[in-house]
């Protein structure tokens, strides 16, 4: 991976989700590397909340968040929106659990600790599928 990985927009909004504000600030980290903007909040109805009035690119959670767990907010915002590629991070998962996230339509399951290039990629790869949804549906 080349090191230098950056989007090529300032128009890029990733939404992060996690209760830990250390992780939140880690992915904020990571992501602001890549030029995009990025937004946090601690749990599922924050951003729910937030995802009614911003334009959101790309969102990358924690599985387990307060209220919800990850899979039930993409779900939600599924409901909300269109698809907007969805990342989720966790310590641990079942190979079900997993499965049945990405057979739903999760874009990829991370798991902790994750390292930077693996974040980096992994949000870049949601950016171009966010991108593509948008060109075919003006196409």
């Amino acid at each position: 991976m080349n090191n230098d990985l950056q989007l090529s927009t300032d128009e890029i909004v990733i939404l992060v989700v996690s209760s830990h504000v250390q992780l939140r600030n880690h992915y904020s980290k990571i992501l602001t590397s890549l030029n995009a903007t990025v937004i946090t909040v601690s749990d599922g109805f924050e951003a729910l909340a937030l995802m009614r009035n911003t334009k959101v690119m790309a969102i990358l959670s924690d599985f387990r968040i307060p209220g919800m767990n990850g899979l039930e907010l993409f779900l939600r915002i599924k409901e909300l929106l269109c698809n907007i590629p969805f990342v989720i991070c966790c310590d641990r998962i079942s190979v079900r659990a997993r499965d049945e996230a990405l057979k739903i339509g999760v874009l990829k399951v991370l798991t902790k600790p994750s390292n930077k290039a693996m974040i980096c990629e992994t949000l870049v790869e949601a950016i171009e599928e966010r991108h593509r949804q948008i060109l075919q549906f003006f196409c």
